[in-house]
């Protein structure tokens, strides 16, 4: 009933319901209509099966009351208006009843009606009564919003359980972005299938065709499709319904029925909410009697003015509830009857349902660690809320099992005796439990919680009722986390590596391995393999030096990093382990030191040497020696420099090639060649440039048509790139059709216009 306080009222109304929890009814033949409404047209009578739980205690003074329960005439459905719109409220589940076999076709017409009413422009409909086969006369207006005229109108209706019905087509002219008033008149009972929908809602369509086209069909023998100019839309809704002739008149006085809660304790006495609502024009006065099974009656007196209402608060019991069985629900029922005077005939009644459950607990069992390990001790918890209409007894007990951990190291499992346990009215109640873990045993341990509400044993039939939880703890084999440090290359050569080893697991490692080798993808022959022995307690650590030797032939392929091992907890049959490896790339620029060309070696025309610089860098975890040479036979270049780095620094040195005066222009390449310490060389080509000029030359007329015989003056510009020094040259200019040509010497300037 809470969920109601969340709906909309207008200023200073009230709205106030009760749900599920409060009032569960019946739904077959339990609802009352009360109200001729768009949203009530699909009923054909005014009884009808509505699925609904709770009813409406307080509503707005404008609203209009469609649907009331059965039992008691409380309201189950209202509407009113608010602000622009309409609000309508329910304690109809048609949802869930869908779902679980609680539906009806009437509920089903009830809620589509509700959405096309909701979604409707208007409010009001013209209404057609069924069975009357009279003519129903729509005014509409056909819009063409087209940019093409139309000649044809095909009408048509829409229902909400049948969809889209035929009506008739006609011939009438509707330009393009036209609008043509017209009457539509037929009668609704001459609509074929019409009459198998049910009443409510109905949607009169058109759609807009051009006789003088068609579409052509897909197979050769199908007809050609009219020409479709708009397609279907909607013209006007109207209502049709079907009210019995005779309508059964509603009592003016309503009794409503509610609880705290739907379950209860038998022997306890609850709280019981009583409402009357007198839609009369005089003020009543009478007595509600509440009564159950071996329950004594009790009388309750109510007074409620002219559309009033008057509620009533009491406490009720002690109650008298079966226990249940096969398991299912025991319970019993409160019973109450609205009379005018003690002794007289009921004027209304209501009936609450009330299910003997008294274990509502809500249960949650955790452990501390999700992990343990041999010497561990587990600590579990356990929490039950009592959610029951009173205090409960229980019994529990705790097991701890050791699952998929081989039998020669399987852990003992641990079960407790069954302990009592008392819970009070609302409240909670915390269990734990220690179970030390003395076996070196693998897998999982799992701890589970029983509940037994009542019996020597829980597992008989109708001897109790039992409550389940569990928690697992994962006991992981040995684990170990390897990672490599800095490396440098050592006298042999050797690639020289400290691997740091730790335990991160719950256990300690007896015989552990720790390699180190190269994953040789293209060679034949098998890889070097280097590897140390190692023994490590729970969260311990040790660092351990490997040296591989370096693969010959300038290789330099990934190396791997692997750890295997086998502890003492280890049953005979399990093979070693592979815990843990990995792989880096080690590129030969690693292996001491790397070369490059970080500026220069690019000359410009006219040029006598090409220069640069190289950067050379240590990238070895000692200072080195390094031997650095460059060769360019074609320029006769043959120079060696000698450098000491120190650890991760570079240094620079500059590299001077002299370019012969006959020399032609162009590209040479040059080998670098950088060698260590140990033997490991690294080298790569450098190319010298040395250009040609690079000259921009526009010619310029000094007017855009001449007479003949005139002269005519033509401008040169000549723009150089970089050039060494100055450079001399000839200019030459030719005019091939009157057979002029002309020779001058000129010298160009580095990047001056001639």
């Amino acid at each position: 009933g809470q969920d109601f306080t969340a709906v909309p009222t207008p200023p200073g109304e009230t709205l106030k319901a009760y749900g599920w929890f409060e009032d569960q009814s019946c739904w077959s033949g339990n609802i009352e209509v009360t109200a001729a409404h768009p949203l009530t047209a699909p009923f054909t009578t005014t009884i009808a099966s509505v699925p609904v739980d709770g009813y409406i205690e307080q509503w707005p003074s404008a609203a209009t009351v469609l649907l009331r329960k059965k039992a008691g005439g409380m309201p189950a459905m209202v509407t009113y208006p608010l602000g622009a719109g309409r609000i309508v409220v329910t304690t109809s589940f048609e949802d869930w009843a869908r779902a679980n076999g609680r539906s009806s076709n009437e509920s089903q017409a009830l809620l589509a009606g509700i959405m096309r009413w909701g979604i409707s422009r208007k409010r009001e409909f013209p209404v057609y009564r069924w069975g009357s086969r009279s003519v129903l006369d729509l005014p509409v207006t056909i819009k063409n919003l087209t940019e093409a005229d139309a000649d044809t109108v095909v009408w048509g209706v829409s229902t909400s359980s049948l969809g889209y019905l035929p009506l008739r087509t006609e011939h009438r002219a509707v330009p393009a972005g036209a609008s043509v008033p017209q009457h539509v008149t037929f009668t609704p009972e001459e609509v074929p299938w019409l009459g198998n929908h049910e009443p409510g809602i109905v949607t009169l369509t058109y759609s807009l065709q051009d006789s003088s086209r068609t579409v052509k069909a897909g197979l050769p023998w199908d007809l050609p499709r009219p020409w479709i100019v708009q397609p279907t839309g909607e013209a006007v809704s109207f209502l049709i319904e079907q009210w019995p002739d005779q309508v059964k008149a509603a009592s003016e006085v309503r009794l409503g029925l509610a609880v705290d809660s739907e379950f209860a304790l038998s022997d306890s006495v609850i709280p019981v909410h009583v409402s009357v609502r007198n839609d009369g024009r005089e003020a009543f006065s009478g007595f509600v009697t509440l009564s159950s099974w071996q329950v004594p009656s009790q009388t309750i007196a109510v007074a409620a003015g002219p559309s009033a209402l008057d509620t009533v608060d009491t406490m009720f019991g002690p109650l008298r509830l079966t226990t249940g069985h096969d398991g299912l629900s025991g319970g019993g029922s409160i019973v109450a009857e609205l009379r005018a005077a003690p002794g007289g005939p009921a004027l209304a009644s209501a009936v609450k349902n009330i299910l003997n459950n008294p274990t509502l607990l809500d249960v949650s069992f955790e452990a501390d660690e999700r992990e343990a390990g041999v010497g561990d001790e587990l600590h579990v918890l356990g929490r039950i809320a009592n959610h029951s209409m009173g205090e409960v007894d229980l019994r529990y007990q705790l097991f701890f099992t050791n699952h998929y951990s081989p039998p020669e190291s399987r852990c003992t499992q641990m079960k407790t005796e069954w302990r009592p346990l008392h819970i009070d009215y609302r409240d909670t109640t915390t269990l734990t439990e220690t179970y030390g873990i003395t076996a070196p045993c693998t897998g999982i341990i799992e701890a589970e919680l029983l509940l037994c509400t009542s019996g020597e044993r829980c597992w008989t039939t109708g001897d109790g009722w039992t409550r389940r939880a569990t928690a697992s703890v994962e006991l992981p084999g040995t684990r170990v986390e390897v990672s490599s440090g800095e490396f440098d290359i050592v006298s042999g050569p050797a690639f020289r590596i400290p691997v740091r080893v730790r335990n991160v697991g719950k256990r300690p490692v007896i015989g552990g391995q720790v390699g180190l080798s190269y994953l040789w993808f293209l060679q034949q022959t098998p890889p070097e393999v280097r590897s140390a022995p190692f023994d490590l307690p729970r969260d311990g650590e040790t660092t351990i030096v490997l040296d591989l030797p370096l693969p010959p032939g300038g290789v330099w392929p990934k190396y791997s990093l692997a750890t295997c091992y086998r502890d003492v907890y280890w049953p005979p049959n399990i093979g070693d382990a592979v815990v843990n490896w990995g792989h880096r790339t080690i590129h030969d620029l690693l292996y001491g030191g790397e070369v490059g060309a970080v500026a220069g070696f690019v000359a410009p025309a006219g040029s006598t040497e090409i220069s640069g610089t190289l950067e050379v860098r240590n990238r070895s975890s000692a200072a080195r020696h390094f031997t650095v040479t460059a060769d360019q036979d074609a320029l006769g270049l043959h120079d060696q420099r000698e450098l000491d780095i120190g650890h991760l620094q570079m240094a620079r040195t500059a590299l001077t090639v002299p370019v012969p005066a006959a020399t032609p222009y162009g590209r040479w390449p040059m080998r670098v060649r950088m060698t260590d310490g140990a033997l490991i060389t690294r080298e790569f080509v450098l190319i010298l440039e040395h250009d040609p000029p690079s000259v921009l030359i526009a010619l310029t007329p000094d007017a855009a048509s001449y007479q003949a015989s005139a002269p005519v003056t033509v401008k040169v510009d000549l723009l150089p790139g970089l050039l060494a020094h100055p450079f001399p040259g000839t200019l030459e200019f030719e005019c091939g059709r009157f057979g002029i040509t002309e020779t001058r010497g000129i010298t160009l300037e580095s990047r001056q216009r001639t």
